[in-house]
């Protein structure tokens, strides 16, 4: 068989030549999991993901491993009109990742302090 040929179609038509391009460590799918996957046509991936959320760390297995493959996955299914839209694309992916983890640290931050001010004070009344 010839090594020299051509790597067969991927179905989102993009480059097959460019997959040791995409991969490489993806935060937008990490963070986001199954909502990435669903918008990245990867729905088996979705359903998974959401799925994982309710068993005890498989919510974490399954962001770890699109965090790995996410940009070959995206890659090999979501098509993209060039290199720079699909690093542009996961770039703001990875920003609002980085957003919903930001914003749910300070909820539970939240939540924490006003757990704690009434223990505190009543302590210390006491």
């Amino acid at each position: 068989m010839d090594q020299t040929a051509m790597p067969s179609a991927l179905p989102s038509g993009n480059d097959p030549n460019l997959l040791p391009q995409v991969q490489g460590w993806n935060w937008g799918a990490f963070f986001l999991g199954w909502i990435w996957a669903f918008a990245h046509r990867l729905p088996v991936w979705g359903i998974i993901g959401l799925v994982a959320q309710f068993v005890p760390l498989g919510g974490l297995a399954v962001a770890i491993y699109l965090g790995v493959k996410g940009g070959e996955l995206a890659w090999r299914n979501r098509p993209f009109q060039s290199l720079q839209q699909f690093r542009d694309t996961e770039r703001v992916w990875a920003w609002w990742g980085v957003g919903v983890l930001l914003f749910w640290m300070v909820m539970i931050g939240i939540i924490l302090i006003a757990i704690l001010i009434p223990v505190l004070m009543s302590l210390s009344a006491g």
